[in-house]
């Protein structure tokens, strides 16, 4: 009974899980491309300083294809563990 409440709390506690995240924000596009059949972006928020540029996977080809290079957005991304991050909304930010 202790050795299946130890496993229990190692499991819950102490084994790594992937750390799952959601973010929103401002995006600067300077590049598309496609890369082993997929889709991706990549840019930067500009109003962090210095620049973290990142390069997001979009699983909607028409998606893709609507997101214009040198263009701002507001987009919500998600990623999980070492996954590359997958783009999850996007709205042109007029």
């Amino acid at each position: 009974m202790v050795a299946i409440l130890a496993l229990a709390l190692f499991v819950i506690f102490i084994y790594p899980h992937p750390i799952k995240s959601s973010t929103t924000t401002q995006f600067y596009v300077e590049d598309k491309f496609t890369q082993d059949h997929e889709h991706w972006i990549r840019g930067y928020n500009p109003d962090l300083n210095p620049r973290h540029e990142i390069a997001l996977l979009v699983s909607d080809q028409p998606e893709w294809n609507s997101i214009s290079v040198d263009q701002l957005y507001i987009l919500t991304y998600y990623s999980e563990g070492e996954s590359a991050p997958e783009l999850v909304e996007i709205v042109t930010n007029k």
